[in-house]
């Protein structure tokens, strides 16, 4: 599965990382949830650059449940438009 050894007992998501995985090739039927739950804590970093990219990921890996579509419509109102448009983007 997309996912990281360990990963969902990072604290924070490396932006490389983050990079890394929007490069990746993945099975979209085989997500490591463990990557998605650590990706949707993400949304809360201060950094509107990890915010972006964090909603990139999501949009590639592109299981958008429930927990991802309330994430993302959330963002609609972030105070970055940058992150407001890439939540845009990550719901159609």
């Amino acid at each position: 599965p997309v996912g990281v050894e360990g990963f969902e007992q990072l604290d924070k998501v490396d932006t490389q990382i983050i990079e890394a995985l929007l490069g990746a090739p993945y099975d979209p039927d085989n997500v490591d949830e463990n990557l998605i739950s650590v990706l949707l804590r993400e949304l809360g970093d201060l950094k509107s650059k990890r915010r972006v990219l964090v909603v990139l990921a999501l949009r590639r890996i592109g299981k958008l449940d429930d927990r991802v579509v309330d994430a993302l419509l959330k963002l609609l109102t972030d105070r970055d438009s940058d992150v407001r448009q890439s939540a845009v983007e990550g719901l159609r």
